[in-house]
């Protein structure tokens, strides 16, 4: 979902040496929902000193591999929910705070409500009665530090 071009890699800052390549800017190919994932590790276990880093996830299911990934040093701080304008009914793109995302499962393709803060569910061409039967795959508070 997210590419990049090789005129966008930036060079590696002197003095620091890493296994991450670092961009100017990535596009975004598709018109899809995605995610903005703040998450928050214990650098050499020290809990005086937490750094968090961003992540832009273009999948529920990368998401998911996130979540399930956190452990008592590594966890998810929030998730806000950026949804393009089909699927928010605004007239553009819109960052908002995930409260819980829940699928229905098919044989063909999941699909996927998301319930952000202070709106209705997107229920993203799943109806109010799919609601109802959905799995719940993550509710906010789930692991997650409050900011």
């Amino acid at each position: 979902m997210f590419e990049t071009y090789p005129i966008a890699q930036l060079p590696e800052p002197p003095g620091f040496q890493s296994e991450t390549t670092r961009w100017a800017y990535v596009a975004q190919s598709r018109n899809d929902e995605w995610f903005y994932v703040t998450h928050e590790y214990l650098q050499a276990g020290d809990p005086e000193h937490p750094c968090r880093q961003q992540f832009l996830i273009p999948e529920v299911p990368y998401l998911m591999g996130l979540i399930h990934s956190g452990t008592p040093e590594a966890r998810i701080v929030s998730i806000q929910l950026v949804s393009p304008p089909w699927l928010n009914g605004q007239g553009d793109w819109q960052m908002e705070q995930l409260v819980q995302l829940c699928v229905v499962p098919s044989s063909m393709v999941n699909r996927y409500i998301y319930v952000v803060e202070g709106r209705e569910a997107y229920l993203n061409g799943c109806t109010s009665e799919d609601l109802n039967t959905a799995q719940i795959l993550w509710s906010r508070g789930d692991g997650e530090r409050d900011t």
